[in-house]
């Protein structure tokens, strides 16, 4: 570590949320006599590595998923949800929890994510790799919206135009019986129908096409 006493560091409290011999520089910082602190500060015990926290002692990760589980929407916050009733009340262990819980969600960028909070249970110092992971996340949601957006106006005139193509249909045997009978039980009409209904269902998906979930491509 630097040395950060010798640029005058001083704080009022330090808060660790865990203790290791090889990664801590308390000693570094003078303490001033304690102040109020305008922080609520929660923890909620875990361990991150290969023998319950007997190696490298605990950490915490349950509160965060626990605090934000109201903000969730479907189908994720079902996902999580799963994955904090097993933890608390099946089985304790996070790598088999972790690894249920990314077959809840089929997206490449969330199954990265959870392999990455996996190998932070090992290894403490991987938790860097996490950040540009949600990165990805967070950028993909924000593209989706947009697209939503920009396709939210066209997907309402094509609507329109299906309902109106399909609802002429039968307003034309009121309109005019001799076109409507044209059109049902001539050749002409059902080569025409056909037509419409090949354009439909060919319309209908490229639509499909343009609207599912974005995935995040190298």
């Amino acid at each position: 570590y630097p040395p950060l006493m010798a640029r005058g560091l001083a704080v009022h409290k330090i808060l660790c949320s865990h203790d290791h011999f090889d990664h801590n520089a308390v000693d570094q910082a003078a303490l001033l006599p304690e102040a109020p602190c305008p922080f609520a500060i929660h923890t909620v015990e875990t361990f991150h590595d290969g023998q319950g926290g007997a190696l490298r002692g605990r950490n915490t990760i349950l509160r965060a998923i626990e605090e934000n589980q109201p903000y969730l929407n479907p189908p994720v916050a079902e996902v999580f949800r799963s994955f904090l009733l097993q933890t608390k009340l099946i089985n304790s262990n996070l790598k088999e929890a972790l690894e249920q819980m990314k077959q809840g969600v089929d997206n490449a960028v969330f199954h990265e994510w959870v392999d990455a909070v996996i190998a932070c249970q090992d290894d403490h110092n991987l938790k860097s790799t996490l950040p540009p992971i949600v990165a990805k996340l967070s950028d993909m949601r924000v593209v989706s919206a947009e697209l939503d957006l920009l396709l939210a106006q066209p997907i309402r005139e094509y609507i329109t135009m299906v309902v109106l193509l399909f609802g002429s249909i039968p307003l034309l045997y009121f309109l005019n019986a001799e076109w409507y009978n044209t059109l049902m039980h001539t050749e002409f009409g059902r080569v025409l129908l056909a037509i419409c209904g090949t354009v439909v269902f060919l319309s209908v998906a490229g639509v499909a096409k343009h609207t599912r979930p974005i995935e995040y491509k190298r």
